[in-house]
Parts: structure tokens; C-alpha cells; sequence
């Protein structure tokens, strides 16, 4: 008994145990792609792709690099996996991401999965991160990271990278501040993160110099990792193909030739131009009334609409008729201030700060300040660090005006029940202002986030012309040719970005959160084959073929 105790937690420590899905639906995964195999030895190898693994910690993460990466084989592509091993001296839970503790049990876990996926369930080449670093390499990494000066951070480049803002990126975003922080704890893990990305720089230059491949695929090139994934591939004129786990259920957004978030852009003048028939109107209209309700993500933290509650009736109380109403709905402080960049505003708390301040020199008007629901859960944690930087502390260095009115986090008023009494609309990088225009209110947006350009929002330059936009819009109504474009755009760009590049397969079944069960769901080898799915041939034609993701007349096709 104690010898099997012992062989169970070596197992359990190891991660040795832990199966893909579980050991009956692992049988299915086995058999088809087994199939797949037997398969492949008739088919002409057409493309050669340097694949760079996303969040391991994932079970979702995992069945789809399956299912894509046995798909494209089907197609001819022969894949290259990067695996990353030993490479870091520390992570955390997400697979080559954060750094903060030594974590050698969790990285043999992941290590041990990436070699079960990729070299004996699809037995193909790996590509050894480790085998691609010298000790120069360390000892130059080493040297660079410890001799930085703390202020000089922001500007600090390695070679032709920007090593020094990509660090901070990653240390800001990891830790849930605001900015990076001189205190000892942040300025060292700026200092790891510098020194990961020296070592990976040098690394990856030898393996794009040596494998040579066709195209490239990877996670979002946000974190440094990734980026510098899409780095190489513009340095050598390689097509990048990116794909992250998106908002709406099962679905992956794909891009290519990109390093921004959810990039649809090439897309849009075309599919902006094109009339849409009757059925697509009412599946849109159906899609719009869904998201209202929070049915199209697998977790929505967003109360329900339309509920009459007394925070409703206090509300009502509290609001004049006869003055003209700003909504700002803000973001998560420290999420937005990392992602976005803006034209107007240093960060989203500056921007809260000062829209404060003009609305108390204009009683004449009112203001509603909305904190994000998500905040919850940074007040559940016992580390002040995330709870002092949510929107009630940001404002308790300013005290609020009788016009404006601060709803927090758990206020049980849904964004849709503001919408229709406000005038005018105020955002730096919510979604909400795509689902303002839906409704076609004015809606003025500061930070370059994924609708930025679109043509419904206006976007001001500069803080004068923000404020000097923002009275202008309080003052006088807009014609009613403008706001009936407004809708259309608006309602037109959701159709595009959320069910035409948020594509889902419908072979799997599984998110981030955890909140629904990961299944994989295709049951014949067949499902994976040409011809079969549009939106798996969309995708795998664009790789092979080295075509854009989104273009001119070219976009993913709609997955409802």
C-alpha cells in the first residue's frame, strides 16, 4: 500500500497522471489521429510551420493545437513545435509566461505534456528551445538585466526589440497594477522578464535561421514570447498566423500578420460595404439580443438588463431630466492602462480623474461613472495591491459633484439599462461603445482598442479636442442620417469581429475559465478532411497557402 501511495504522488507531482482530457475521451483523440496518420503517408508535404504553443495550463488550449495541428497534416503541412522545457528558471501557471516563483514541478508537468502531445500523439519534430541557447547567451542576459537602470526601462531596446517595454508589459499585466512599480519585488521580476527575453531573442534567431519555415503560427503576440515569435517572422519575411482563446464560447480568434489584439482590420472596408440579406439581419438581431443577456460567453459577470431592483429605483431619484447624461463605463484600471494605447489620455486613470474634473465645472450636466463588474474578484483577494487600484479608491482622491453619480461593481444595474438614458457616451477602451452605437448613441473613444476606426465612434486626437467633442455633442443633436449609419456600422462590425473572426469549428467544447466541461468533439477522422468544414478549410488554406486571415474581400466565414 505505501509503495502505491507513494508511485500516486510521484505521479501526481510529476504530472505523469494527467491525461489530455480523461482516459475515455483520450481514446477517441488516439484513434483519430492514428487515422490521421495513416492518412498522411499519401498526402505531399506543402508548407513547413514553426508552431509556437500557447497556454499549456489549459486543457481547451490543448485539444485545439490537436485538432488544428492534425488538420493542417491532413493538408499537407508538416509541423514544427517549439518546446520549451527547462528553458525559464521560473513560471507560474500559465505555460511560458510568468515568472514570479520556481515552480520545477509545474514546468515538468507541462513539459510532459507538450512531449505526449506533440511527439507521441502526432510524432512529429520538436524543435528544442534549450538546444538553441549557449552560455553566452546566459551570461550576456545576466549581465544586460542587473546593469539596466530602473528609469530607463521604457526605452530600452535589445538590438532591433524593444526589450524594455515588453518586460514591463508582461510585469504590469501578470501582477494587476497600474505601472510597473520601483519597489524591490517588481523591479526584480522586470529584471527576470529582461533577462528571459535577451536569452529568447538570441534563441529564436537560431531557430528561424535554421528550420527556415514557411509560416509561423502562435498565440496572440501580446506577451513577449509570442511577439517576439512575430518579430522574427517580419525580420524574415514570414507570414504569422496567430489564434487565441476568444470571448465568445468555443471559439478561437484568429489572425495573420499582426502584433495587435483581435485584429480584423484588413477586413473591414470590404465587409463594411456589403449588403446584408434578410437571414443574417435576423441572425445578427438574435446574435445583439444574446450578448444583452450574457448567453454568447461562457462567463459573463455582467448583472442581468432589465430588472427592477432598488438600486434601479435610486437611480431614477437621483437623475434630472432635464440635464443631458455621460455614461462612462469603465474598464478594469490596470488592464486597460497595459493594452490599449490612447491619443488623448496617459492612462485610463488619468482619463477618470479629468473627465471628473470637467463635470464638476459643468453642473449643468450629469455623469454616470459605472466601475467594471469584474472588479469583484480583485476585492476577494487578500493582497490590497489589486483591490486599492479599482475605480472607488482611484476616486476617493477626488470628491464627486452632486451631478455625478458613482455606480461601483456591485451595483445590479446592467450596462443595457443605462444605455437609453444617456446623451452621449464616453469610453477608453470598453466594448460598450460598440453597443452604444448599437442603439446609435454618440459614443467618444480614446484608446486604439479592436473598433477603433471603425467609423462609429468618434476619436478625438488630443485632451482639448475630446473635451471641446464632448460639449459639442451635449449641446447639439446629431442629424438622424448619421445616427442611422451609426447603427448599421456598428451591428455590421459585431457580425465581423464576433461571428465571422471568432471562429468556432464546432469540434470542441471548452474555455479559459474552466466553467464548462473541455470535450473534443469531432468522432471521425473525416471531420478534419477538405471539404467536410468551411471555416477548418478557411483557416488551414490560409496557412498553406500563405493567404491573409482577414483582407480585401477575404474573411473567416460565420460560425453561429
Amino acid at each position: 500500500m505505501l509503495a502505491q501511495y507513494i508511485q500516486r504522488l510521484w505521479r501526481w507531482m510529476t504530472g505523469a497522471h494527467r491525461a489530455i482530457l480523461s482516459p475515455s475521451k483520450d481514446k477517441k483523440i488516439v484513434e483519430i489521429i492514428q487515422q490521421v496518420h495513416q492518412m498522411r503517408g499519401n498526402i505531399n508535404l506543402a508548407c513547413n510551420i514553426l508552431w509556437f504553443p500557447s497556454y499549456y495550463n489549459i486543457n481547451f488550449t490543448r485539444i485545439f493545437d490537436i485538432l488544428l495541428a492534425s488538420s493542417l497534416m491532413l493538408r499537407g503541412a508538416q509541423i514544427q513545435p517549439v518546446i520549451t522545457g527547462p528553458f525559464y528558471p521560473k513560471e507560474d501557471t500559465i505555460f511560458g509566461g510568468i515568472y514570479n516563483h520556481p515552480r520545477k514541478k509545474l514546468r515538468k508537468r507541462y513539459d510532459l505534456l507538450e512531449r505526449k502531445i506533440w511527439k507521441s500523439l502526432l510524432r512529429t519534430n520538436l524543435v528544442e528551445l534549450c538546444q538553441y541557447r549557449v552560455p553566452q547567451d546566459i551570461a550576456l542576459a545576466k549581465s544586460i538585466s542587473q546593469s539596466m537602470v530602473f528609469a530607463d526601462y521604457p526605452k530600452f531596446m535589445f538590438e532591433d526589440y524593444s526589450a524594455g517595454h515588453k518586460a514591463a508589459i508582461a510585469t504590469i499585466n501578470l501582477n494587476n497594477i497600474p505601472d510597473v512599480l520601483d519597489d524591490p519585488v517588481i523591479a526584480g521580476q522586470l529584471r527576470e522578464h529582461l533577462s528571459n527575453i535577451v536569452q529568447l531573442y538570441r534563441a529564436y534567431d537560431r531557430i528561424f535561421q535554421k528550420v527556415k519555415p514557411q509560416a509561423v503560427f502562435a498565440n496572440y503576440p501580446y506577451y513577449y514570447q509570442w511577439h517576439l515569435a512575430y518579430h522574427f517572422s517580419k525580420k524574415y519575411k514570414i507570414p504569422f498566423y496567430s489564434a487565441g482563446i476568444s470571448e465568445r464560447k468555443n471559439t478561437y480568434f484568429f489572425s495573420s500578420d499582426s502584433e495587435e489584439l483581435l485584429d480584423s482590420s484588413p477586413a473591414w472596408p470590404t465587409f463594411a460595404q456589403q449588403q446584408l440579406d434578410d437571414a443574417t439581419q435576423q441572425r445578427l438581431q438574435n446574435a445583439i439580443q444574446k450578448r444583452m443577456y450574457g448567453q454568447v460567453a461562457h462567463f459573463s459577470p455582467y448583472p442581468q438588463p432589465f430588472q427592477k431592483t432598488p438600486a434601479h429605483a435610486d437611480l431614477e431619484k437621483k437623475l434630472r431630466k432635464d440635464r443631458p447624461i455621460v455614461f462612462f463605463p469603465v474598464n478594469v484600471l490596470y488592464d486597460a492602462a497595459v493594452l490599449q494605447k490612447s491619443y488623448v489620455f496617459a492612462n485610463l486613470i488619468d482619463m477618470v480623474k479629468q473627465v471628473v474634473l470637467f463635470m464638476k465645472e459643468h453642473p449643468n450636466c450629469q455623469l454616470i461613472l459605472k466601475a467594471h463588474p469584474a472588479e469583484k474578484i480583485f476585492y476577494r483577494m487578500k493582497d490590497t495591491r489589486y483591490s486599492q487600484h479599482c475605480l472607488k479608491y482611484i476616486l476617493q482622491d477626488i470628491p464627486l459633484s452632486d451631478n455625478i453619480i458613482f455606480l461601483d461593481y456591485d451595483t445590479p444595474i446592467s450596462t443595457y439599462d443605462l444605455i437609453p438614458l444617456a446623451t452621449i457616451g464616453i469610453v477608453f477602451s470598453s466594448s460598450t461603445a460598440m453597443e452604444m452605437s448599437w442603439f446609435g448613441k454618440p459614443v467618444l473613444a480614446v484608446a486604439q482598442s479592436h473598433y477603433y476606426g471603425k467609423g462609429f465612434t468618434y476619436e478625438p486626437k488630443s485632451i482639448p479636442e475630446f473635451f471641446s467633442m464632448l460639449t459639442n455633442l451635449l449641446q447639439n443633436q446629431e442629424s438622424p442620417d448619421l445616427i442611422q449609419k451609426r447603427i448599421e456600422l456598428s451591428q455590421k462590425y459585431y457580425l465581423l469581429y464576433y461571428y465571422h473572426s471568432q471562429v468556432d469549428f464546432g469540434l470542441l467544447q471548452g474555455s479559459d475559465t474552466g466553467v464548462v466541461e473541455d470535450q473534443w468533439k469531432c468522432q471521425s477522422y473525416e471531420e478534419l478532411l477538405p471539404g467536410h468544414n468551411p471555416a477548418l478549410d478557411y483557416v488551414c488554406k490560409a496557412m498553406l497557402e500563405q493567404l491573409p486571415i482577414h483582407g480585401d474581400h477575404r474573411w473567416p466565414p460565420a460560425t453561429f
